[in-house]
């Protein structure tokens, strides 16, 4: 799993129980199981995913490896 710096940042400023479930959602993510997680294909992104906790997102991608390109509050993460 790589993550970005800005990404790494935003999960650090996160609420301590929500950055945990995002990490735990992202061990999930790369043993290849997405049942049960709320992810949605981004439009206009091709190959990026959304990745939904609560009033929380991390935009990532997984073609070989799992790359966490940002995270955040709602409102801030697709700017």
């Amino acid at each position: 799993m790589l993550i970005r710096k800005s990404a790494a940042k935003a999960l650090r400023k996160m609420p301590q129980a929500i950055a945990r479930r995002f990490f735990d959602a992202f061990d999930i993510i790369e043993k290849g199981e997405t049942s049960g997680l709320d992810i949605k294909p981004l439009v206009g992104r091709k190959g990026y995913l959304r990745l939904r906790i609560g009033g929380y997102r991390a935009i990532y991608t997984c073609d070989m490896e799992l790359i966490i390109i940002h995270a955040g509050p709602r409102g801030d993460v697709y700017k």
